[in-house]
């Protein structure tokens, strides 16, 4: 019997898999862990609309939009880039890619009694952010749609459902001890963010509420970083505004790296002198023209 773990009665932490056709499962889906301990928050919009009523100060009826926008919300710890690379390589990959919608699943104990299946189908990723910090693990949040979210249901789908992640989280030192480079020079980073959004667009179908299907448009990078102040040289790219690719050595175990290609650097956030402080540090906005996550 599975154990309930966290302050929710989670039975199955949250766990996707590849759908064949759009808002489709395989015939024997197979599930795949998204981290360590995901945290997660669903919500759905029927995007209600008040039709006035000519004559009255009162609406006439109240109903739902031509599409539900449904949101959820993962964050969670790093142990390997799988769920992650959905959110972040170009279109055109195939499997592993945003090319693929997902099916996300996961079960709770209601009252505390029965296994109760959350299951969101034709989901995709809307907003990935990755975040490092200089004695910490590597932290993603995934922010996404779904077609849909259907009423969870208390008898077992029957699918093969993946264990929870047991693996080490990542750590930043797991890169290496200069795990940034930046036009092939290393640097000491304390902390790094790299957001890929993608710009999700909601095509309606006519007679239904549910989405037809949710579709990627244009990628946007961007994110910032902090180094100990060492050298001029990130000063003169700022000032010369040339685009070097960067390169976040995640896991050198993995080999897992980010790679954000034609960097521009859009703004020295600070470089800040304060007593007491055990060095002097350059933080930097910045984005890209395109990232890939391996």
């Amino acid at each position: 019997m599975t154990v309930p773990i966290g302050a929710w009665l989670t039975l199955k932490e949250l766990q996707f898999c590849e759908e064949t056709t759009y808002g489709t499962l395989p015939a024997s889906p197979n599930f795949t862990p998204i981290g360590y301990e995901p945290r997660l928050m669903f919500r759905l919009d029927p995007k209600m609309l008040v039709i006035p009523q000519p004559g009255n100060e009162d609406p006439e009826t109240i109903q739902a939009g031509n599409s539900n926008e449904i949101t959820w919300d993962i964050t969670y710890r790093m142990t390997d880039t799988i769920f992650a690379k959905y959110g972040v390589n170009a279109q055109g990959g195939g499997s592993g890619t945003i090319d693929k919608s997902l099916t996300l699943l996961m079960s709770v104990k209601l009252s505390a009694t029965t296994e109760t299946w959350i299951i969101l189908q034709g989901a995709r990723p809307e907003i990935t952010t990755i975040s490092g910090r200089a004695g910490g693990v590597l932290e993603a949040r995934v922010i996404g749609k779904s077609q849909t979210l259907p009423l969870p249901v208390q008898s077992d789908p029957g699918y093969t459902y993946a264990t929870s992640s047991t693996v080490q989280p990542i750590q930043l030192k797991d890169g290496g001890l200069t795990p940034l480079t930046i036009a092939g020079t290393p640097y000491d980073v304390t902390s790094i963010t790299v957001n890929v959004g993608r710009n999700l667009i909601i095509l309606p179908q006519s007679g239904s509420h549910t989405p037809q299907i949710i579709l990627p448009q244009n990628r946007q990078i961007t994110g910032n970083f902090a180094i100990c102040w060492e050298t001029l040289g990130l000063l003169t790219i700022l000032g010369t505004q040339i685009a070097p690719n960067m390169v976040w050595t995640l896991s050198t175990t993995l080999g897992s790296a980010l790679t954000v290609g034609s960097t521009q650097f859009t703004k020295l956030n600070s470089l800040q002198f304060s007593n007491g402080e055990p060095a002097v540090f350059e933080n930097y906005a910045y984005q890209a023209t395109f990232a890939t996550l391996t």
